[in-house]
C-alpha cells in the first residue's frame, strides 16, 4: 500500500524531531521566525512543501510574536519615563 506524501513527511519531521540534538535547532528556528530573519526563504516555503496549510500556525505565531514584543517594548517606554530617578528624588528631597 503506498502512504499518502503527507504521512511521510510527518514520518520524517517526526523523526528529525525526536533527535536529542535538534531541540536547540528549533528553538533558534522559532527566534528567526520570530524576528523575521530570513523566515521566508530558510522556515516557511519550505515547510509549506511539504504541510500547505502551515500558513494557520506562521500567521498567528508572528501576530502574537509582534504583538507581545511590542508590548514589552512600550512597557519599559512606559516605566523608563514614568519612575523618577534616584539622583532627582535625592536632590529634590536633601
Amino acid at each position: 500500500m503506498n502512504e499518502h506524501p503527507a504521512s511521510d513527511a510527518r514520518q520524517r519531521v517526526r523523526a528529525w524531531v525526536e533527535q536529542p540534538r535538534v531541540v536547540g535547532a528549533l528553538l533558534l528556528m522559532i527566534v528567526y521566525f520570530m524576528t523575521l530573519e530570513s523566515w521566508s526563504m530558510g522556515i516557511a516555503r519550505p515547510v509549506m512543501e511539504n504541510f500547505p496549510y502551515a500558513w494557520a500556525f506562521f500567521v498567528p505565531f508572528i501576530l502574537v510574536a509582534t504583538f507581545t514584543m511590542l508590548n514589552l517594548f512600550n512597557a519599559m517606554l512606559a516605566v523608563g519615563t514614568t519612575s523618577p530617578s534616584p539622583n532627582l528624588t535625592a536632590k529634590a528631597n536633601p
